[in-house]
């Protein structure tokens, strides 16, 4: 590259350096990406919500966001919380709401603390508790089955909605390997037998092994995001994702306790939420990106991304959003010779020049930072303009050796 300094008529070479090292003749750089920051909000009753526990998310498809709050549901457009509750909202029997699902028929249904189920159908609200033919049952899950039948699973059996009615199986019929069951903590429906992990979801039971690829019995808790992916966290050997019934192993070594939600977003980046940290997996490393204070453990915390990419989590300290910051910044840490940059320049082919004060000039190729400087004159490497002529030759006006910092 020529350089031509305005008060020096004569050529210069800068020295050249790549952000690599060369192994086998193959130039490893590093990557022009910086990574990506996160902004965090927050709502609680000062913002509208009626009551700080935020116990499940769902987006339904007319694009509101519901709430399930142990006073009430909550509808969220973005700016107000509209609240349903049974003192204002005929057909509702509990303000304790645990458990959110729609079904493929836009229906949304909601379980209470009392394990009670209400259906919101065509802005009417319904509820359904043993007296109406609802199992007396813990509810720990509610889903769909594979024939598209609405059903609640519990340790005690599975109970599916037909025409207008629940018809309800003990599980010890409908699964004999539950009889000696050691039920797993989780939402879902899991336990160990016989040297097997079962889990039953969707209208399916799956089994599990060593010799099936299950990396470790010895398991903390299992839980299912919101696309049906199963998360098991084990004590001695990470993570597990079971999508499409294949089983993939994640070696998490800084996860320790029991797993609250899990979730692979559009992006292909694992969240994690155990205790009160948030943080996220990916190319096998865990970054933390917040430790809530007073988000302490707790079976309901909630973790849900929305269409538009946003990531909402329910706690007992109030909804929080987090999304993605519409600025990157980019330092030493993503290929710079400094963070102290004074000039700008995308080339003809593309390619991004950056003028450092001090520390020469950065050039980022196809991810790669190449970075030159001027050995012979240190000043030069003082870099306040850049310009690219039409011969093709970068000009790089640079600061004088008789101007004193």
């Amino acid at each position: 590259m020529r350089v031509i300094p305005p008060q020096h008529k004569r050529t210069f070479q800068f020295s050249r350096a790549c952000a690599g090292v060369l192994l086998g003749g193959l130039l490893a750089c590093a990557v022009a990406t910086a990574q990506p920051k996160y902004q965090f909000d927050h709502w609680t009753t000062d913002d509208g919500l009626p009551q700080n526990a935020v116990n499940a998310i769902l987006q339904t498809r007319d694009g509101y966001l519901w709430l399930a709050t142990f006073d009430g549901l909550v509808r969220f457009d973005g700016r107000q919380f509209t609240v349903f509750n049974k003192s204002n909202t005929k057909g509702i029997g509990s303000n304790r709401f645990d458990l959110l699902f729609e079904d493929r028929h836009s229906t949304l249904w909601a379980v209470t603390e009392e394990n009670w189920l209400i259906k919101y159908q065509a802005s009417v609200f319904t509820t359904y508790t043993p007296k109406e033919g609802l199992p007396p049952w813990v509810i720990p899950q509610i889903e769909e089955d594979e024939a598209g039948n609405l059903q609640i699973v519990s340790r005690e059996g599975i109970a599916k909605w037909k025409d207008g009615r629940f018809v309800a199986s003990p599980l010890k019929d409908l699964m004999p390997a539950s009889a000696d069951a050691k039920w797993i903590n989780g939402n879902r429906l899991a336990w160990l037998a016989a040297g097997n992990l079962y889990l039953y979801t969707h209208g399916r039971l799956s089994v599990y092994s060593i010799q099936s690829g299950l990396p470790s019995l010895n398991i903390a808790s299992v839980v299912e995001d919101q696309h049906g992916t199963i998360w098991i966290n084990t004590w001695d050997a990470g993570l597990v994702r079971v999508k499409d019934g294949r089983l993939t192993a994640y070696p998490v070594k800084d996860l320790s306790g029991k797993l609250v939600s899990a979730q692979e977003d559009r992006k292909g980046k694992i969240w994690l939420i155990w205790g009160n940290i948030l943080a996220q997996f990916k190319d096998g490393r865990l970054t933390r990106y917040l430790a809530f204070p007073g988000f302490l453990y707790s079976g309901n915390i909630s973790f849900y991304e929305d269409r538009e990419d946003n990531f909402w989590i329910g706690a007992s300290t109030g909804l929080y959003r987090v999304r993605e910051a519409a600025i990157n910044v980019f330092t030493r840490r993503e290929g710079l010779s400094s963070d102290n940059v004074y000039s700008i320049y995308e080339d003809r082919a593309g390619q991004l020049w950056f003028g450092t004060w001090g520390d020469g000039v950065t050039k980022f190729k196809e991810g790669c930072a190449t970075h030159y400087w001027a050995k012979e004159a240190p000043y030069w490497n003082f870099v306040s303009t850049l310009y690219e002529d039409p011969a093709g030759y970068m000009w790089i006006g640079v600061r004088s050796h008789d101007i004193v910092d």
